[in-house]
């Protein structure tokens, strides 16, 4: 696959971080086939093939991030992710995570999750897009989709929640997906559909704190969010119990 190419090269590459200083990566040996198949019984869902090409080849790649390493975890957030993988972290507690499911995919469709500002930003389709990008951001220019994704658009997605639909517009859609999703939603609910995003695309997942409602149609990769439901408060509350 052209994945193992590119590792390949990535062990042979020189790396400098942005002072110019250089930096040492190591690649360490690969994962067993009994370790896999331990990572896809534990999320439930089978990791996707390029996925699973790489972490034979390589288990850990140390000194890009902290470290990137295919093991990974179990990625805790159902309702966005329910078969999520979490294989590599920024050092401040936010994720690159794969989107695995139930039928095994051929690449990898890879999300970053960020909490601060708490957002979900598509970041690219295949590893080998993720390692590629990753030996440019220790490489002259450095500058890659990593970066792009990581520093420029958080706040950008943030402030301006692009590409959301409303339930009442979802509902008409031409898009089967769209309006079935929708029919299963309330009026609080607004849409996003990421199963063609680029780079950088996404939503914010805790755009009303983190009691913020957050759903998945299924394992399609189009997600809704809402602000709670407002208990109601003291006085309604005595008034329902006494009847009027």
């Amino acid at each position: 696959m052209a994945i193992l190419d590119t590792l390949e090269l990535a062990k042979t590459t020189k790396y400098r971080n942005e002072d110019g200083e250089e930096v040492e990566v190591d690649f360490l040996p690969g994962l067993q086939q009994s370790e896999l198949d331990a990572i896809e019984k534990n999320i439930g869902a089978s990791l996707p093939v390029d996925f699973s090409e790489i972490a034979k080849a390589c288990g850990v790649i140390e000194g890009f991030l902290e470290p990137l390493d295919f093991s990974g975890v179990p990625f805790e957030m159902p309702e966005a992710f329910p078969h999520g993988h979490a294989f590599a972290g920024d050092g401040y507690g936010n994720f690159w995570v794969v989107d695995c499911l139930s039928l095994q995919e051929e690449t990898s469709n890879i999300y970053f999750v960020c909490h601060d500002a708490p957002v979900i930003l598509y970041q690219c389709d295949g590893i080998e897009t993720f390692l590629s990008e990753l030996v440019r951001e220790f490489t002259e220019p450095l500058s890659s989709l990593i970066h792009a994704v990581h520093e420029d658009t958080i706040a950008e997605v943030w402030k301006t929640n692009p590409g959301t639909v409303s339930r009442f517009e979802a509902i008409d859609s031409p898009d089967a997906s769209i309006s079935a999703f929708a029919e299963q939603l309330d009026e609080r609910f607004v849409l996003v559909d990421l199963r063609n995003a680029s780079p950088g695309e996404g939503f914010s997942w805790g755009r009303y704190g983190p009691q913020t409602e957050l759903r998945r149609y299924g394992e399609e990769r189009i997600f809704a969010y809402a602000q709670p439901q407002k208990e109601p408060g003291l006085f309604a509350r005595i008034f329902a119990r006494r009847g009027g």
